[in-house]
């Protein structure tokens, strides 16, 4: 539903942040976990989830997370404890609930699916924050709109290239006018594919994943050609598609660095490499599945699991000075 229509329905959750966070003026872009305490006695399920910023130019994009009570508190004392310079970090036990960038719209999950929001968690939500040149303060206000019951079935989410082509060797020359990372992955279980998205920053051009049947036919399933930065939203399709095991997802992402594209923040064009600020880049295409039987839903999973690997550890050995960024970005 349009944002307007979907906080009458949440009824069971609605908070404000406790305390602002100020966004100075200028300076680098700032990553900032907010924990929203739940206190939950049960297992609950969320079909979607709003947030309402209030300093919504300071607001590049917000993650939603749930993670162990304890171990949230945790992560919201190291970076008080940083200040301003706390970086991009996951720890292994965060459960993703989706998110929100520029442009998105909060949509309520269809057929009556719902994401994992266990008891004894909390809610992390990660603020990607862009000074703007003036001083702004933000304290979003968040709603939940939990499912009556636990979903027949689970959502996995397909991304490639995979961790934001963290391990596809992004490195854009100023001028380039055509750099493309591309990935794929087969699928070991029978999925109905239910919505998909794409993400990158401001050079971004275009974004494609195609699914190559077993019996060779092709179907496109996202075709950007002329990425938006301003225009992040997920796209849902009318039915959920079939993806009998044995389809291989195949994803391309490309970037144009050079001075004829009017969306690049750099006049010249300097070196673009993968990074957490606006001016750097990364890029994906993300798939939102389930297996048609529950029982794969490991099988996908950790599949699944075995390919980013395999990406991470290709990409490792033949350059060993990237084990830095995966450290600070898993905080170990």
């Amino acid at each position: 539903p349009p944002r307007s229509t979907l906080f009458p329905y949440t009824t069971l959750f609605r908070s404000k942040m406790t305390k602002g966070f100020t966004v100075p003026a200028e300076g680098p872009d700032i990553y900032r976990y907010v924990r929203i305490p739940l206190n939950l006695p049960e297992d609950k399920w969320v079909q979607a989830i709003e947030l309402r910023p209030s300093a919504r130019k300071v607001v590049h994009h917000v993650l939603y997370f749930a993670d162990d009570a304890e171990a949230a508190k945790k992560i919201e004392a190291e970076q008080e404890a940083a200040g301003n310079g706390a970086s991009m970090k996951f720890t292994r036990g965060m459960i993703p609930l989706g998110g929100v960038a520029v442009g998105a719209q909060p949509h309520l999950l269809p057929g009556g699916l719902a994401l994992e929001l266990p008891k004894h968690t909390d809610l992390m939500f990660q603020y990607h924050f862009h000074p703007v040149g003036k001083e702004e303060t933000e304290e979003s206000t968040i709603g939940i709109y939990f499912a009556k019951k636990a979903p027949e079935h689970t959502l996995a989410g397909i991304q490639l290239p995979v961790t934001y082509s963290l391990f596809s060797g992004l490195n854009i020359a100023p001028g380039q006018k055509d750099f493309r990372v591309s990935d794929s992955f087969t699928l070991p279980v029978d999925v109905a594919a239910v919505s998909i998205g794409a993400h990158a920053h401001y050079i971004g051009k275009t974004m494609k994943m195609t699914a190559t049947f077993p019996d060779g036919t092709v179907k496109t399933l996202l075709d950007i050609q002329n990425w938006d930065f301003v225009w992040q939203d997920c796209y849902f399709f009318e039915e959920p598609i079939l993806l009998p095991k044995g389809t291989r997802l195949d994803s391309e992402v490309s970037w144009d660095n050079s001075d004829s594209n009017p969306k690049n923040p750099s006049r010249p064009p300097i070196q673009v490499q993968w990074g957490e600020q606006t001016k750097d880049e990364m890029g994906a295409v993300g798939l939102q599945v389930y297996p048609t039987s529950e029982a794969n839903l490991m099988k996908l999973r950790s599949t699944y699991q075995g390919h980013v690997r395999d990406v991470a550890r290709d990409r490792i050995r033949r350059d060993p000075t990237i084990m830095a960024k995966v450290r600070e970005i898993m905080g170990n």
